[in-house]
C-alpha cells in the first residue's frame, strides 16, 4: 500500500472516529450500522444469548406449555418445582452436568443409597431413572409406575415365592415389606422376621 493510500485510510478512520464521538446517538448508529452488521439500536435492551434450545424465555414457555398439558403431578422434584434447572442442566445448552450413572443424583443425594450389605441392581448401577422420573410423576416419590406394577416390570410374579406373595392382588404393595434400594439381606426385607405379627410398613 502506498503512503498516499495509507494516509487516506487513516484520515477516513479519524473522520469516522470524530463522527462517532461528536454525532448524536442516531447518527452514530447510522454510521456504525453502515460499516458493521449487528450494531444494536440506541436504547434497545441487550440481546439475550440464544443457544441450540432457544432463549431462556422460549425454554420457559415450552416448559409451561408441557406442564399445562399434563394433570397435576403427585410428586415433583424440588429443583424442578422452583425452576432451578441449572441444578442438573447446563443453563446454555440444556445438557446434563453429568449422567445419572456418573453420579448426577448423588451430588444432591449423597446418602442414597444407605450403606447396606445388599443393593438393588438399579441402585448399584446408579440407574435411578429405572424407577424414578427426573422432573415430576403421577406417583409418590417420583416413581415411574405404581407399586407393585413398577416392580413387576423387571421381576416376574412366577419368580416370587408363593408364600406370602401368592398372586399380585394378594401380595399387595412390594414396598410394604421390601426396601427398594437395598437391605441387610438379599431380599431387602424391612424386618428380618415377618412372623412376629408386627406391621412391616
Amino acid at each position: 500500500m502506498t503512503r498516499r493510500k495509507t494516509k487516506a485510510v487513516l484520515i477516513n478512520l479519524a473522520a469516522l472516529g470524530v463522527l462517532g464521538v461528536a454525532c448524536s446517538q442516531p447518527a452514530r448508529y447510522r454510521v456504525l450500522n453502515f460499516f458493521f452488521d449487528g450494531v444494536p439500536q440506541p436504547g434497545a435492551p441487550p440481546a439475550e444469548a440464544v443457544g441450540p434450545y432457544g432463549s431462556r424465555a422460549e425454554r420457559k414457555a415450552q416448559t409451561d406449555a408441557r406442564r399445562a398439558k399434563v394433570q397435576k403431578p403427585v410428586s415433583v422434584h424440588a429443583p424442578y418445582a422452583i425452576e432451578r434447572c441449572d441444578s442438573c442442566h447446563d443453563t446454555f445448552s440444556g445438557q446434563l452436568h453429568r449422567t445419572v450413572e456418573a453420579g448426577l443424583c448423588a451430588s444432591c443425594h449423597p446418602t442414597m443409597p444407605a450403606p447396606t450389605p445388599f443393593l438393588h441392581g438399579p441402585v448399584a448401577a446408579r440407574a435411578c431413572l429405572q424407577c424414578h422420573q427426573p422432573h415430576s410423576s403421577q406417583f409418590a416419590k417420583l416413581l415411574t409406575a405404581e407399586d407393585p406394577a413398577l416392580c413387576l416390570q423387571c421381576h416376574q410374579q412366577t419368580d416370587l415365592s408363593p408364600d406370602p406373595h401368592g398372586t399380585e392382588e394378594a401380595a399387595g404393595p412390594c414396598l410394604m415389606c421390601h426396601d427398594a434400594h437395598g437391605g441387610n439381606d438379599r431380599y431387602f426385607l424391612k424386618l428380618t422376621d415377618l412372623d412376629d405379627g408386627t406391621d412391616p410398613g
